[in-house]
């Protein structure tokens, strides 16, 4: 499986364009802006997209998808939870154990809430990597404090994710650089406190301040 990275918008959102080589099998996760970029994109590599993934609703990651899915005939994939949230039409509900092809390898769906009710990671066994959103990033953990989300579900979630991952594996977040399991377990504050059992510090944060400092 290869995997390209787009930063996009004023909060440095990552886009991923997932793809098999040989059949030109493709995802989408998170496309939140450019949407003709991203197009651009997939034309150049002469991809087939079979659909259009979501993390979580939020408009950052998700304000291209309506545009894409007519220019691509793709549909859009999302949690039933999340979904009631987007603003658009959700063609595919996703949850926990689904799996999703790429060529030969398998893009399984991990259901992540915290960030949002209905957050989404998609795992690859084979390629080592996963694609995590809003909820886990190389040097933090996303913000529970905004509407649905629910720092209890984030740290089951991040919880679930140190069970399933060792440290090989890659994470790709929706903000921020990659980095392997291997250097969150040993960087990031977040991450180890909430497997302590430990809600960090911006978990008492007032939204509206996180908002008004954006």
């Amino acid at each position: 499986m290869h995997i390209i990275r787009k930063t996009f918008g004023e909060m440095d959102n990552n886009c991923y364009i997932l793809f098999d080589r040989d059949g030109g099998e493709a995802y989408i996760i998170d496309p939140g802006y450019e949407a003709g970029k991203i197009e651009a994109e997939v034309k150049k590599h002469r991809l087939h997209v079979r659909g259009i993934l979501a993390t979580h609703y939020h408009y950052d990651h998700t304000d291209a998808c309506i545009e894409l899915k007519k220019s691509l005939s793709a549909g859009i994939f999302m949690s039933r939870k999340d979904a009631k949230h987007f603003k658009g039409s959700v063609d595919v509900f996703l949850s926990e154990g689904d799996v999703l092809k790429i060529g030969e390898e398998d893009l399984r769906v991990i259901e992540t809430p915290g960030h949002t009710e209905g957050g989404l990671s998609f795992l690859c066994e084979t390629s080592k990597c996963i694609f995590t959103g809003d909820t886990l990033f190389s040097t933090d953990t996303g913000y529970a404090i905004f509407e649905t989300g629910s720092p209890d579900d984030m740290e089951h979630s991040i919880r679930k994710i140190d069970s399933l991952l060792s440290d090989d594996f890659v994470v790709w977040p929706g903000h921020e650089e990659n980095a392997t399991m291997a250097f969150i377990r040993q960087s990031n504050r977040d991450f180890r406190e909430y497997v302590q059992g430990i809600h960090p510090a911006h978990t008492k944060m007032d939204p509206e301040s996180v908002r008004s400092s954006r």
